[in-house]
């Protein structure tokens, strides 16, 4: 399914700015009918400098480490 530019935009700023996964953005927008892998094809050629950043999960809490 192609996504609009608003939806792609959408996308990337939940991933930069609340560090949310594919399943929690498809969570979000049941009404969609976005595909999991859609959603990460997406991220992934939205944000490419995403692999710079490591993540590790504490519990609930995540952290979000920038590799430089």
């Amino acid at each position: 399914m192609p996504f609009s530019i608003e939806d792609k935009h959408t996308i990337k700023v939940l991933r930069q700015q609340k560090l949310y996964e594919a399943t929690k953005i498809l969570r979000m927008f049941p009404n969609n009918n976005w595909t999991l892998s859609g959603v990460k094809t997406v991220l992934r050629l939205t944000l490419p400098a995403a692999s710079n950043v490591v993540r590790v999960a504490v519990g609930r809490a995540r952290l979000a480490i920038l590799i430089r």
